[in-house]
Formats: structure tokens, C-alpha cells, sequence
């Protein structure tokens, strides 16, 4: 499996539009979705807080993700947890997960309360730079990818000028400019992938 190393935080996990995002930058071989138990358990609690009624459809969903990510989970971080120095206790687990799997990039919007050096080679980044940076430097296949990412969404449809301001409510302004700029382009892919012109 090719792609950086990526732990995602739940906070970017329980955001719909987000956490499809990044599922397509994965299952096309762009990044390395590192996950752990623990972060999946937080990111499916919060989402049945805020929507019960979706339950069953949540766990079967998590689920499915797991399946298929199944050997990128990352175990054996426990032991990090209560040194590395974040400013809440809870964050220690995501943080001793990302450096237990080796990951290049922790991915969180909380980046106030981890520590702004680590002992490995780890970044941790805000989603909006991440995928902001990812996309500007592969313009041409991040189109793409973005309407394959749209593609998905069918009730609803969400052309590209949704979803620009979908990213910029969910605190990804810069990436939701990068989307604007290039809607025309990702429009015309989303076209040809629904009649089937692409593939």
C-alpha cells in the first residue's frame, strides 16, 4: 500500500462530508488511514449522541470501515498514553497512536491541546492545510478525486458549489477555495462519471 501515513482524529471522523473525503484519498492509495478502536469508538458515540435514530446504520457503517482498513489499525500505544505532554489527558491515546503506527501526519482540529514538538518525526496538522497543501500539488488528480468524492452522494446530489460551502462550515476554508477555483473542472468530471463517460 502506497500514500503518507495518516491518523485521523474523531473530530475529523464524525463530520459526514470530511470523513468521506478522506475515505477517497485512502481507497484510491493516496494516504494510509491509521485508525485505532479506541478513536473509532469516540468518533461513532458522538455521532449516536447527535443522531440516535441512525444507530444501527452508524455501526454498520464503522464497521465496513474497519473491514476494509482492516490492516491499518494500530494497537500497542497504551503504553505512550500519560507521557507525551497533551494538554488533556484524553488526547494522550490519539497522540501515542499516531507515533505507535508511525504515522507522518496526525490529523486533528484540536491542535491546541498537543504538544507543538513531538519525539518522532510526526506533523500534526489541521484537515484544512492537509488537504488544502494534497490537492494544490496534485491539482490534476485531486479534480478528479473530488468528484469521485461528490459522485458518492446521490440523495442529495452536491455539485461543487455545495460542497465548497459544506468544507468551509466544517472549518476548512482553504480547502473549500481550492474547490470553488476548480469547480468548472470538477463539475465536468462529476458529468462524465454519472453518465459513465469516465470511469
Amino acid at each position: 500500500m502506497s500514500g503518507i501515513r495518516v491518523l485521523v482524529d474523531a473530530d475529523c471522523l464524525h463530520k459526514l462530508y470530511l470523513r468521506t473525503l478522506l475515505l477517497t484519498l485512502a481507497t484510491d492509495g493516496h494516504i494510509q488511514l491509521l485508525w485505532t478502536e479506541e478513536i473509532f469508538t469516540e468518533a461513532y458515540q458522538s455521532l449516536v449522541a447527535r443522531f440516535p435514530e441512525s444507530r444501527s446504520k452508524l455501526r454498520q457503517k464503522f464497521r465496513a470501515i474497519k473491514t476494509y482498513f482492516y490492516d491499518t489499525e494500530v494497537i500497542g500505544y497504551e503504553h505512550l498514553v500519560g507521557s507525551l505532554g497533551c494538554r488533556d489527558e484524553n488526547d494522550e491515546h490519539v497522540l501515542a497512536a499516531a507515533i505507535q503506527g508511525r504515522a507522518d501526519l496526525l490529523l486533528t482540529f484540536n491542535l491546541r491541546d498537543f504538544p507543538s514538538t513531538v519525539k518522532s518525526e510526526l506533523e500534526i496538522n489541521h484537515p484544512d492545510s492537509f488537504l488544502t497543501l494534497w490537492f494544490t500539488a496534485n491539482s490534476k488528480v485531486g479534480i478528479s478525486l473530488l468528484a469521485k468524492w461528490l459522485v458518492r452522494f446521490t440523495n442529495p446530489r452536491i455539485e461543487s458549489g455545495s460542497a465548497s460551502v459544506l468544507l468551509a462550515n466544517l472549518g476548512c476554508p482553504n480547502m473549500a477555495l481550492f474547490i470553488s477555483s476548480n469547480a468548472a473542472a470538477i463539475d465536468e468530471y462529476i458529468v462524465g462519471l454519472r453518465t459513465g463517460n469516465l470511469m
